[in-house]
């Protein structure tokens, strides 16, 4: 049984950023820009809070989980679409308690608050996932030489 997390904005624990960027760090390794430093500034670049870029992070008391984040791009062969679900991750420990599902869910509410009409990530490997959360395949790419589904998720935006 999962015992109690929360979702809050990386911003309001600043004290997390090398702790997920070596996360981020450990398992997208990028031959373009090996630096974990780098990955740190990727990382503080999304410290918003209800805007593009933000991160959040999933907290269990002063321990974190688990982030996800909300980018403007995330592919450079697809500028034409945004923003992006980018960089979920929920550490090994902690998988299979919901903990994916909670923070794909608080960036989706982020978004829709932005009355964004559709939100985009890709994935090599978790379709399944995404598609139990209602996203759907929209095509497929070989990308850094990984096989990966460009996915989609439409969000209801109210009219005002």
């Amino acid at each position: 049984m999962a015992h109690a997390f929360c979702v809050d904005y990386l911003a309001n624990h600043a004290e997390f950023i090398p702790l997920l960027a070596g996360w981020h760090h450990a398992q997208w390794p990028l031959e373009s820009d090996p630096s974990f430093e780098h990955r740190i500034e990727i990382i503080q670049d999304r410290l918003g809070r209800r805007e593009i870029p933000t991160t959040l992070v999933a907290l269990q008391g002063k321990s974190a989980l688990g982030f996800v984040s909300l980018v403007a791009n995330n592919m450079e062969c697809h500028t034409e679409l945004s923003p992006w679900l980018a960089s979920l991750y929920v550490h090994p420990a902690f998988r299979q308690q919901g903990i994916g599902t909670a923070l794909t869910e608080a960036i989706l509410r982020e978004a829709h608050a932005l009355a964004i009409r559709c939100i985009y990530l890709f994935t090599p490997d978790q379709e399944s996932f995404y598609e139990r959360l209602g996203w759907r395949t929209i095509s497929r790419k070989d990308y850094h030489g990984e096989n990966v589904a460009i996915m989609a998720c439409t969000l209801h935006v109210n009219p005002s």
